[in-house]
């Protein structure tokens, strides 16, 4: 799921892309890169250049991946959420998609 808000983008991976935050772009993990692993450029290429917050889940690394894979394709302003979308499952601000 990608979170936009104050300027930024958040690319997420909660649950299939059920979840997200309202006004949020998602971009989920498993489609966001070629088969050869690099990103796909047409997935969040007009945000080059905003904060960029990457909600995955805290039960695997796919969150730390994707950052690093943003931040190799020259993505300046990448970051995680820490806890994960699990954390914000209890804040009860996501909306389902």
């Amino acid at each position: 799921m990608a979170g936009k808000g104050r300027g930024g983008v958040g690319g997420g991976l909660g649950k299939g892309g059920a979840e997200a935050l309202p006004n949020s772009i998602n971009i989920p993990f498993t489609t966001a890169f070629t088969p050869d692993g690099t990103l796909d450029s047409s997935v969040i290429f007009c945000n080059k250049g905003k904060i960029v917050t990457v909600i995955g889940s805290c039960k695997n690394n796919q969150a730390s991946e994707f950052a690093t894979k943003l931040v190799r394709s020259e993505y300046s302003y990448v970051c995680t959420l820490h806890g994960g979308i699990e954390v914000l499952r209890k804040t009860g601000l996501l909306i389902s998609k």
